[in-house]
């Protein structure tokens, strides 16, 4: 900065401007930060040129979206989970779907089945939160991909995940550098009709058929009969398939019950299949990581993003971000750097940590200065490589 007239700003070669933020760098007319050209001046952050975080311009990853909505369901019928199966995701190892620019699986096996799950937003938040099903979406009752303890460790190789419907809408799939195999992939869910309560009909009918008067008594069989006849006209999937159910015996309701109704309640699953041409990433793109809540994964599935902040998210569940390596962490070196600085976001509920090797021993420092705030992490082997793990997150060292 600091240049007068049409002067340049002393800058040679293909030297940067050494501006801060988005600001011009003190010059008069029209000039940018002291560049020739069309350069731009020094930035800090993500803001694009030169800055801290090894020069990374962080932006979501591209991809080739999935094409898929969330389904639009008859009255009187809610579904399970959302399936998403990978039939060739062992041609296609290490792609990885992304919804928006959260991380929700790495591909690498064949039939891979990833369970969706759609959620709300709590008012207010910005994440979407195992307690926040959708049940204009799901039944009442539905296991969701947080709600056992078995479940809470996707590990990224399938497994269950939570979504809002803008989220899955926004699903996309990034292939791995220099590869371009195209993704064979099936999506599948099951409807189910429920009743008033948003349960599944087919296991809810025999208690309300069985469900004593408000005096004690049982039911009579006319009652019963009554009940049933208001489902069907309730329930666009139930039909009395011209059968008179007023003229039943008891035995003849019950086998109506049990193998007209039910089966009538039990719909099959919905398939569709769909290839997706996928177009070839440059291996040195750099992308914004954000990771999804409740998940386990070792370090080594995402050494290949070439990234230089890793949100584990805040108030979002348990995050295990696990054997952290050297030889992992100098992957997502970008080219033309002569260092690595990677920045770890979480809370307390999350965990990472780092494993020693033969090539090297991790250690840490309390940051200070604008590093106040973070375990500063380094290597014996490569002074280059920084990592930076915000305090509240649980870190640790193991050999």
């Amino acid at each position: 900065g600091g240049n007068t007239g049409n002067e340049t700003g002393g800058n040679t070669g293909n030297e940067t401007g050494g501006n801060t933020g988005n600001e011009t760098g003190g010059n008069t007319g029209n000039e940018t930060g002291g560049n020739t050209g069309n350069e731009t001046g020094g930035n800090t952050g993500n803001e694009t040129g030169g800055g801290d975080n090894n020069n990374q311009n962080n932006t979501p990853p591209t991809g080739t979206s999935l094409g898929l909505e969330v389904p639009t369901l008859a009255k009187g019928r809610l579904i399970d989970d959302l399936e998403l199966t990978f039939r060739n995701g062992d041609q296609t190892s290490g792609y990885k779907l992304y919804a928006g620019d959260k991380l929700v699986a790495v591909i690498d096996s064949k039939d891979q089945t990833v369970r969706v799950n759609i959620v709300t937003v709590e008012d207010g938040g910005s994440d979407a939160t195992r307690d926040n099903v959708d049940y204009s979406i799901h039944y009442n009752g539905i296991t969701t991909a947080h709600s056992t303890q078995e479940k809470a460790a996707i590990n990224y190789g399938g497994g269950e995940v939570n979504l809002t419907k803008e989220e899955f809408a926004n699903l996309k799939i990034v292939p791995t550098a220099g590869n371009t195999t195209e993704v064979n992939l099936k999506f599948t869910y099951k409807p189910y009709v429920v009743d008033e309560e948003g349960r599944i009909f087919k296991d809810t009918i025999d208690k309300a058929l069985d469900a004593r008067n408000a005096d004690g008594s049982y039911k009579t069989l006319d009652e019963k009969k009554a009940i049933l006849k208001d489902y069907i006209e309730k329930y666009d999937d139930l039909s009395d398939n011209g059968k008179d159910i007023d003229s039943m015996t008891d035995r003849e309701f019950a086998n109506f019950v049990k193998y007209d109704i039910k089966s009538q309640s039990d719909i099959g699953k919905v398939e569709e299949s769909k290839k997706l041409t996928v177009d070839e990433i440059s291996s040195n793109e750099t992308q914004s990581l954000k990771i999804v809540g409740d998940s386990q994964i070792d370090f080594s599935k995402i050494a290949d993003i070439k990234t230089a902040e890793i949100d584990l998210g805040k108030g979002n569940g348990t995050t295990n971000l696990l054997n952290i390596k050297l030889d992992d962490v100098l992957k997502m070196k970008p080219e033309n750097s002569d260092k690595i600085v990677i920045t770890i976001k979480g809370d307390a509920n999350d965990k990472v940590s780092f494993t020693n090797t033969e090539k090297g021993t991790w250690s840490k420092t309390a940051g200070v200065g604008e590093d106040e705030g973070y375990e500063i992490f380094t290597n014996s082997q490569d002074p280059s490589v920084q990592v930076k793990v915000e305090t509240p997150i649980s870190d640790g060292i193991t050999n």
